[in-house]
């Protein structure tokens, strides 16, 4: 077939279509990759901060939700920590081109922990994730 303005316009089209199909799922992984990012360093004694870390689509999660596994002193960690991805990854994999992503934590105390309140994790654990994930840098993680 040959290449007429008409076939150009619909090859063009489809282009744009596929590469903002995939910068929306990239967005997407980049999101879970913070997320998972946040819940392996958020400082934990109840699961209460860890299992705070919520996903949404077009518009931001003002809902504080009650820890997904409550403990005491980290005990439930792995298991909040695990739900909380799980939670994200069901939301952002459904993620549609113009979709715009947010991911929050309504705990009032997040900001003190974000600022060093607890030794569990460094100052500014929060920014240093996403500038990390965005020079696609490994994260090495406290070893907990």
């Amino acid at each position: 077939m040959p290449l007429t303005l008409a076939t150009l316009g619909k090859r063009l089209r489809k282009d744009i279509h596929d590469i903002q199909k995939k910068a929306s799922e990239t967005a997407g992984l980049f999101a879970q990759m913070v997320v998972t990012d946040l819940t392996e360093e958020t400082p934990v004694d109840t699961s209460k901060a860890l299992s705070n870390w919520q996903s949404s689509l077009d518009f931001p999660n003002r809902n504080q939700i009650l820890p997904h596994f409550p403990g005491s002193k980290g005990s439930t960690e792995v298991a909040s920590g695990k739900k909380a991805d799980e939670i994200s990854a069901r939301i952002l994999k459904s993620k549609k081109v113009g979709q715009i992503i947010y991911i929050t934590n309504n705990v009032d105390y997040i900001e003190d922990l974000n600022d060093g309140a607890s030794k569990q994790a460094a100052p500014h654990f929060v920014e240093t994730i996403i500038k990390v994930r965005m020079l696609d840098i490994p994260l090495i993680y406290r070893g907990r």
